[in-house]
């Protein structure tokens, strides 16, 4: 279900089902999570989430957001007890957020200042 593709030095971990909607030219620089992920690509951010339903499983649902189109970028710190960190995108329609666990405190750190230079990169 995910593989590792090496991207200047750096593992990432990219699901088969993000390949398939990858753009021509795009590709994936950074990727985060375990259930749900959120990966970061030359040309835009993707969110993978997966839900729990009972009566039809496991639903999953990917949201597109090019970079042009983000707005702001929130990293929210929480004292809950299983996720306690969060990246939100915001666009002028929406806000998109997903959530951390302790074990990836750094790394979302770090992605979201990844998506914020990639972001003030296109307003130059």
């Amino acid at each position: 279900m995910f593989f590792q593709k090496k991207t200047e030095d750096k593992e990432v971990v990219v699901s088969k089902e993000i390949q398939k909607f990858l753009l021509d030219g795009e590709t994936i620089e950074q990727s985060l999570g375990f259930f749900d992920n959120i990966y970061l690509t030359n040309m835009r951010v993707i969110f993978q989430e997966s839900n729990l339903i009972a009566k039809d499983g496991i639903t999953k649902e990917l949201v597109f957001i090019p970079l042009s189109k983000i707005d702001g970028v929130s990293y929210i710190e929480t004292r809950n007890l299983g996720f306690d960190r969060i990246i939100k995108i915001k666009t002028r329609g929406f806000s998109h957020e997903i959530k951390f666990g302790r074990n990836n405190v750094d790394k979302a750190a770090d992605f979201c200042k990844l998506i914020c230079e990639k972001i003030l990169k296109l307003e130059k």
